[in-house]
């Protein structure tokens, strides 16, 4: 159902609005477009609102999902790499994101001002710099 439940939704979502929009109706394809994008924002905001990290000495946690929460722990001194991004939107707003690879793979925290992010990437570089434990 993971599979088919999401695929369902946005086939018959697609057709729905398809069908509305081509009406030939000016009304309906106007209540269309805006009802689908209330609707989005909606989604983007609340997907947004569940989005957290935390950092300590030992662990990064982040937390995410809109339907249902997901949380990653890292731990703080096996980062392999920390690399500060800033494309075209987040330069227009002073904000920065920050990417974390580890063994575990990619994540990124993002939206953060600038020196925040910088901040963090300082403090995970010392922990990581100043491990002096076992790999493995």
């Amino acid at each position: 159902m993971s599979m088919a439940l999401p695929w369902f939704i946005f086939t018959s979502m697609t057709a729905i609005i398809a069908g509305l929009a081509t009406s030939g109706d000016v009304f309906w394809t106007l209540l269309t477009v805006a009802v689908g994008a209330s609707l989005i924002a909606l989604l983007v905001w609340g997907r947004w609102r569940r989005r957290a990290y935390f950092v300590n000495d030992d662990w990064l946690a982040l937390r995410y999902g809109l339907f249902g929460q997901q949380q990653r722990w890292i731990p703080a001194c096996k980062m392999q790499t920390l690399r500060v991004r800033q494309g075209p939107w987040l330069r227009l707003w002073g904000m920065s994101a920050l990417l974390v690879y580890s063994a575990a793979g990619r994540e990124r925290i993002a939206w953060l001002p600038c020196r925040q992010v910088e901040a963090l990437q300082d403090h995970l570089m010392s922990i990581t710099a100043n491990f002096q434990g076992r790999w493995m």
